[in-house]
């Protein structure tokens, strides 16, 4: 109860009396660090992620879920895109190659934050399986919600604002998080401007609305084509394997985990995908050949090889 009165009174949802002065100082102590600082200027997602990295998965979950309820709040606007901020217009569709493909994305205000919204049904599945997705992977994917405006079906993402994309800056290199992740959730589009870069040069994925598409029959991520019957990493990603376990050996490992492996899992099956039982598939494949080179690497046994 003290640590939802205590996020309740650092996003001013609740007065400081609504505890104790000695349980708020305590509490202060020990929270009041870069996770308060964020959330005074009322960057919530940025705060969560702090917190997330302190190891207060408690505190990050609970500020995770306000940010969803102010995003959800889109829900009670009108239509009125001549009023809102417009962000993008149309491009190629990365699958079809078709031109005319509708982009157009908005920034609006909703509750307590901002939001990048983006209209149509596929966004407003997939902006916030990634989040899931991401929070699970250890990977930064923005608070998303599935919004109606107007009769209209959209997703709404928090809007981290002063962060440039990668294209903004100069630095338009994936880090090995980010094309492990695309691959193995079947990302087409990810390209320089559509993943930001922190303040502690972390990347952020954004504008994931093309991701877990079973249809895809190339990566644009510098990866290989995908085949669903292949049975090991091809040398493109076995490599890719060597240097991650170099430069984030914790991410690697992460991936090794076959709970995140059943984790991942879970968050497809329960989707509302039209195509989750290839998707489904792929992935399993994905896990089990990275598994078998990961522990080639590693020098680990294998356990199916294990007597009794």
């Amino acid at each position: 109860m003290q640590v939802l009165l205590f996020i309740a009174i650092l996003m001013g949802f609740a007065p400081s009396w609504a505890i104790s002065n000695s349980t708020c100082v305590e509490l202060f102590s020990i929270y009041a660090n870069r996770a308060d600082e964020l959330l005074a200027q009322n960057k919530l997602q940025e705060a969560a992620w702090e917190l997330e990295a302190q190891g207060r998965e408690d505190l990050a979950v609970q500020l995770t879920q306000e940010i969803l309820t102010e995003l959800s709040k889109a829900n009670d606007l009108p239509y009125t895109p001549k009023k809102w901020t417009k962000l993008g217009s149309d491009k190629p569709d990365p699958v079809t190659g078709q031109a005319g493909h509708n982009n157009t994305t908005y920034l609006i205000t909703a509750g307590r934050v901002q939001g990048v919204l983006k209209f149509g049904r596929t966004t407003a599945i997939i902006e916030p399986l990634a989040m899931k997705l991401g929070r699970i992977l250890k990977v930064k994917v923005p608070a998303s919600v599935a919004v109606k405006i107007g009769g209209r079906i959209a997703s709404l993402q928090y809007y981290l604002r002063d962060l440039p994309t990668a294209e903004a800056a100069g630095d338009i290199m994936f880090s090995y998080k980010t094309e492990f992740f695309d691959y193995l959730l079947l990302e087409p589009d990810r390209n320089s401007g559509n993943f930001l870069i922190s303040k502690n040069n972390e990347q952020i994925l954004i504008d994931n609305e093309y991701l877990l598409n079973s249809e895809i029959t190339f990566l644009h991520t510098n990866l290989t084509p995908i085949q669903t019957n292949q049975r090991g990493l091809t040398p493109f990603l076995q490599n890719k394997l060597k240097l991650l376990l170099k430069e984030d050996p914790v991410f690697a490992a992460h991936l090794y985990d076959v709970k995140t492996m059943k984790r991942v899992l879970e968050v497809i099956d329960s989707s509302t995908l039209k195509d989750k039982a290839n998707i489904h598939d792929w992935i399993l494949n994905f896990f089990g050949t990275y598994r078998n080179y990961y522990r080639s690497l590693k020098n680990i046994p294998n356990p199916n090889d294990s007597v009794g």
